[in-house]
């Protein structure tokens, strides 16, 4: 569990900027927890709509709801982040020279690239590790 942890706040500090803290201060986030269990039902609705036979294009169906439900939720949360960072950044400019992080140097390219590819970034991290719980 440490382990799924350590990965999932690692991935979350490049991809949102932003530490969750599930090791040292908050194991048990239920932020964290709705996300996961979002981005796992999203992951295997894709494998469901993806490579199994399925009429989704034609009749809503309950897998495509459920995967529908979950790219918003985790579009919501990855939003929520984004604009904390665009709101730290206009306070808080990065001066010449200074590292930026991954999203900032993803905001600096276009917002919605930013949110694309930080939510691509959180998938991969807990596909990788399976799960996140």
């Amino acid at each position: 569990m440490d382990i799924n942890h350590l990965a999932f706040d690692s991935v979350a500090v490049v991809a949102l900027d932003h530490e969750f803290g599930l090791i040292r201060k908050n194991p048990d986030l239920e932020e964290v927890k709705i996300l996961c269990e979002h981005m796992s039902a999203f992951l295997k609705s894709i494998y469901d709509l993806g490579i199994k036979p399925s009429f989704y294009k034609y009749i809503t169906t309950p897998t495509y709801r459920r995967f529908a439900k979950s790219m918003d939720l985790i579009f919501d949360i990855t939003n929520h982040y984004v604009n904390e960072a665009l709101a730290r950044l206009a306070v808080n400019p990065s001066k010449d020279g200074e590292e930026r992080s991954v999203l900032e140097k993803l905001l600096k390219i276009n917002r919605k690239t930013a949110i694309v590819m930080a939510m691509d970034m959180l998938m991969a991290g807990v596909d990788g590790v399976n799960k996140c719980k």
